[in-house]
C-alpha cells in the first residue's frame, strides 16, 4: 500500500496515474472508480488534497474522503448537516458562484444576518428577496462597492432604508450625484460624512425643517457657521445637541435664541455658577437637578437649596458629594422626601465611584445597608468588609439587598473562604442567593469547591456563568445535574471542537449551536475546505434516503 502523501508536489511525483486523472471529466462510471481505489490508498489529508483540484466531484469521491476522516469530524458532517449548514449561511463568506450554485437550498433571512458577505448588484438579484428582506439588507447590509451598487440598482433601492445603514460611507460626490433620492434625515445622523458650511450652503434645500442637521454630531460647528444659518436652526435641537463647541462666548452670541428647558438637560453645556443665576428664571429646575454635567459644590446647592428637585437631586450621580458636604446638609438629609423615605434612602441608592469606604464610615448609621450591597463601583476592601460584616451579611426579608444583594454584585470580592463562612447566611435567601452565586463571575471554579455545595448552587445560571475559570470539566464532572444545555450552547468562551460537539451530541441544542459563531470558528472553520463545504451543501451523505 503506497504511503500516505500530505502534498500535492509529492503526490503528483509519487502517484502519477491519479495525477493525469485530474485533468479528465469525472462521472460516476469507471474513471470515478479507478480515483475512488487511488483514494482509497491516501490518508485523508493527501485524499482531500487531490479532491480540491476536481471541479464537479463525484458522490461516491465524496463519501470516500468524508468516510476517511477521524470519527468526530465524520459524524458532525454526516449527522449535523443542518447545523453545520446554519454556521456556513451566517458566517462564511460566500462567493457569487458558490451562492449560485446553492441558492435554492439556502437560508435567504441566515444570510442576511451574515456580517461576512459584502453584497454586489449580482448577488442580490441572484437571490430574489423578498420586500421584507431587502429592507434589512439595506438596513444592516455591507456592499462591496457601494457606487456601483447605487448606479446598477438605484431604481430598485429602498432609499430610505439604505440611508439608515451605519456601515455605508457616503462621499460628497455620491450626496451631490443622489440628492433627489437621498432621505437626509437618516443620513445626517447615520453616516460619518463631516460637514461643513459649505455642504449645508450646498444641501439645505433637502432638509426637512433642519430638525435632523441640528442635532447631528458631524458638523463642524462654530460660531461663524451657526449664524450663518441662524434663522434656519431648530434651536431647541441646538440646545441639546452635546457636540457643538460650548463655550461662554458661544451662549452669550446666541443667548436669546436657546431653547432653555432642552439646554437644563445638556450635560455638555459649559455650566457655571454665574450662567445659572443669571438667567435664574429660565430655567428647568427640574431638569437641573438630575444634570450630571454641571460642576456640582456646595454654595450652588445652598444657593438654590428651595429650587432644587430633592428627589433628583439626590439620585444624581454627577454630584461629588464630599463628607463637609454631606454635614452641611444634614438636616436635608434626614427630612423625609415620601412617606416611607428620606435623603439617604435615595443616595443610598446611587452607584458612584465618590462613596468611598472611609467617606460610609463616617455616616455609618444612615445609610440604607440593603443599598449598600449593591453597589458596583464601591471598592470592597477587605478591611471595610469585616468591619461591616454585621450590617451586609445580614437577610432582609422581602428586600433584595443585604446577603441578597451582595450575591447579585458582579464586583463584591467573593472567595471560597468568605463563601464557606457566610453559607448558613445565604441559606436564609431560600435558594435566591444561591442562584445568583451560580451566575457570579468570582464564583470560584475548582472542583472540590462546586461538590462540597452541589445541593446549593444552580447549575442552570453556572451554565451562564461568565467567569474565565468556567470550563467543560465542570460539566463532565457533575453530567447529571440540569445544566442549561442551551445556555451551553451559546457559550462563546469554550474549546469547540469536532470532539467535543461528538461527546455531548444528544445534549446540545443544535439551533442554538448553529447560530454560534465561536463554534463556526474553531470547530468548522478549520476543516472547511471544498469537499467537505460539498458535502454539508449538497447532503450527498444525508442518511435520510
Amino acid at each position: 500500500m503506497a504511503e500516505p502523501i500530505e502534498h500535492l508536489s509529492n503526490f503528483h511525483a509519487f502517484h502519477q496515474p491519479i495525477a493525469n486523472l485530474l485533468t479528465l471529466e469525472y462521472d460516476t462510471g469507471d474513471q470515478a472508480q479507478q480515483l475512488v481505489e487511488e483514494l482509497s490508498k491516501l490518508s485523508p489529508e493527501a485524499a482531500l488534497i487531490q479532491l480540491e483540484e476536481i471541479g464537479n466531484t463525484p458522490p461516491n469521491l465524496i463519501r470516500l474522503v468524508i468516510d476517511k476522516q477521524p470519527e468526530p469530524v465524520r459524524q458532525l458532517i454526516k449527522n449535523r448537516q443542518e447545523a453545520m449548514k446554519g454556521l456556513l449561511e451566517r458566517y462564511y463568506n460566500w462567493s457569487l458562484e458558490e451562492l449560485q450554485q446553492h441558492r435554492l437550498t439556502l437560508n435567504k433571512d441566515l444570510l442576511l444576518q451574515n456580517t461576512e458577505i459584502r453584497w454586489t448588484p449580482e448577488k442580490i438579484v441572484l437571490l430574489d428577496f423578498s420586500a421584507v428582506q431587502l429592507q434589512l439588507l439595506y438596513q444592516k447590509g455591507r456592499f462591496d462597492n457601494l457606487s456601483r451598487l447605487l448606479f446598477e440598482l438605484e431604481d430598485e433601492i429602498s432609499w430610505n432604508d439604505l440611508c439608515q445603514n451605519y456601515h455605508i460611507s457616503w462621499t460628497e460626490n455620491l450626496l451631490d450625484k443622489y440628492a433627489e433620492r437621498i432621505a437626509w434625515n437618516w443620513v445626517v445622523h447615520r453616516t460619518a460624512f463631516n460637514f461643513e458650511k459649505q455642504h449645508i450652503q450646498k444641501y439645505q434645500k433637502w432638509f426637512d425643517r433642519w430638525h435632523s442637521i441640528s442635532s447631528c454630531h458631524n458638523v463642524n460647528w462654530s460660531i461663524e457657521l451657526i449664524r450663518s444659518f441662524e434663522n434656519f436652526w431648530s434651536w431647541y435641537n441646538l440646545s441639546i445637541n452635546p457636540s457643538l463647541p460650548w463655550t461662554t462666548e458661544l451662549f452669550e452670541t446666541f443667548e436669546a435664541r436657546w431653547d432653555y428647558h432642552f439646554l437644563s438637560k445638556n450635560n455638555s453645556f459649559c455650566w457655571s455658577n454665574d450662567i445659572i443665576d443669571r438667567h435664574i428664571n429660565r430655567w428647568s429646575w427640574s431638569s437641573l437637578a438630575e444634570n450630571t454635567g454641571i460642576n456640582w459644590n456646595q454654595q450652588l446647592i445652598e444657593k438654590y437649596v428651595q429650587k432644587w428637585d430633592r428627589f433628583k437631586l439626590f439620585r444624581n450621580a454627577g454630584i461629588q458629594w464630599t463628607e463637609t458636604m454631606i454635614r452641611h446638609f444634614s438636616n436635608w438629609f434626614d427630612q423625609d422626601i415620601h412617606s416611607w423615605c428620606n435623603g439617604w434612602t435615595y443616595i443610598s441608592l446611587v452607584d458612584s465611584p465618590w462613596k468611598t469606604p472611609y467617606l460610609v464610615s463616617q455616616f455609618e448609621s444612615k445609610w440604607h445597608w440593603w443599598y449598600v450591597a449593591k453597589w458596583q463601583q464601591f471598592d470592597w476592601c477587605s478591611s471595610f468588609i469585616e468591619k461591616y460584616a454585621d450590617r451586609l451579611f445580614v437577610y432582609y426579608q422581602a428586600r433584595d439587598g443585604g446577603i441578597g444583594g451582595l450575591c447579585e454584585n458582579s464586583t463584591f470580592p467573593w472567595t471560597e473562604t468568605l463563601i464557606r463562612e457566610k453559607a448558613h447566611v445565604i441559606n436564609y435567601t431560600h435558594g435566591s442567593g444561591w442562584n445568583h452565586l451560580s451566575s457570579h463571575p468570582r464564583l470560584p471554579m475548582n472542583i472540590p469547591f462546586l461538590k462540597d455545595f452541589v445541593e446549593k448552587l444552580s447549575f442552570s445560571q453556572l451554565s451562564s456563568n461568565i467567569s474565565p475559570n468556567f470550563n467543560i470539566e465542570i460539566v463532565r464532572t457533575f453530567p447529571e445535574k440540569h445544566w442549561a444545555w442551551k445556555a451551553l450552547s451559546d457559550r462563546q468562551d469554550l474549546l469547540w471542537s469536532p470532539e467535543l460537539l461528538e461527546e455531548f451530541k444528544d445534549r446540545w441544542d443544535w439551533q442554538v449551536i448553529a447560530a454560534n459563531r465561536s463554534v463556526y470558528e474553531k470547530a468548522l472553520r478549520p476543516l472547511l475546505n471544498k469537499t467537505i463545504f460539498t458535502s454539508i451543501m449538497t447532503e450527498v451523505l444525508s442518511t435520510k434516503t
